[in-house]
């Protein structure tokens, strides 16, 4: 190894392991549903990309339980703890989070129409 190759070793950024970033997703996915599932409260979880930005909407019964938008997010967080279902979800994301030793709890394959989002988008902050 010579000084400049010790130097460009150094000047590496390091990134965390266990975070997927938006710079990630757009060699995936520009747009739409990246998980689709159920929390163990039986809420819907919604992990999708729009507008540059990942965005994490857990809702059910009339309400919001949680919105999360973000460049990046820690990998654990971008599946629901109880189900997901597969025909929603983005094949090249799974197999990303797979990778990264996530473990996805996929339910029976069921066959639905294709759509660029399954689950309900938020509009709060697009307007």
């Amino acid at each position: 190894m010579n000084q400049q190759q010790f130097q460009e070793l150094v000047d590496i950024p390091v990134k965390n392991r266990n975070f997927v970033t938006i710079v990630d997703l757009q060699l995936i996915k520009i747009e739409g549903t990246l998980i689709y599932g159920r929390t163990l409260d039986k809420a819907l979880f919604h992990l999708y990309v729009k507008n540059n930005l990942i965005h994490r909407y857990v809702y059910g019964q009339d309400k919001q339980q949680s919105y999360i938008s973000s460049t990046e997010f820690n990998v654990l967080d971008c599946v629901p703890s109880k189900i997901v279902y597969p025909t929603t979800c983005d094949y090249n994301f799974c197999r990303f989070l797979i990778r990264k030793g996530v473990e996805i709890p996929f339910t029976n394959w069921d066959d639905r129409e294709e759509q660029l989002y399954y689950g309900e988008v938020n509009t709060i902050n697009y307007e």
